[in-house]
């Protein structure tokens, strides 16, 4: 039983070497959560590689780019699947359209900076949610 749950392991397609080349070219082209913009840049926050239709419902769109969006752990999640690791959201890409605008106007992330020892008090940083604002657009 063990070695043909290894051999079934080892013909899925998420183990395949393509699709993990397909992840990390997409991931390194598309570096930022599509819905927040949070990217490597950003103490703390991982982004991953989200199938926008799973493995199982599409194995020949395994390894295509236009079944990749990346996305941050949060985003991955409540975004990606619908809150349930289970389920998912075919629809992906117009979520992350729609939610963009939001965190691009409003949202920003606060990062303890120091502790006081004495006081417990923390200096807190406050800073817009994506940092990698292109130089020369007017902003």
């Amino acid at each position: 039983m063990r070695i043909e749950r290894i051999v079934r392991a080892c013909l899925h397609p998420v183990t395949e070497y393509r699709v993990q080349v397909a992840k990390r070219k997409h991931r390194k082209a598309n570096p930022h959560c599509a819905v927040c913009g949070y990217g490597p840049k950003v103490e703390g926050k991982t982004v991953e590689v989200h199938h926008i239709l799973p493995v199982h419902a599409a194995p020949e769109l395994a390894a295509t780019d236009s079944n990749l969006v990346t996305l941050c752990r949060l985003h991955h999640l409540w975004v990606g699947h619908c809150g349930n690791f289970k389920t998912w959201n075919s629809h992906v890409r117009l979520t992350a359209d729609a939610m963009i605008g939001v965190f691009e106007r409003s949202a920003t992330v606060a990062r303890v900076i120091e502790t006081d020892q004495e006081t417990g008090e923390q200096i807190i940083e406050v800073m817009p949610y994506r940092t990698d604002t292109e130089e020369g657009d007017g902003q």
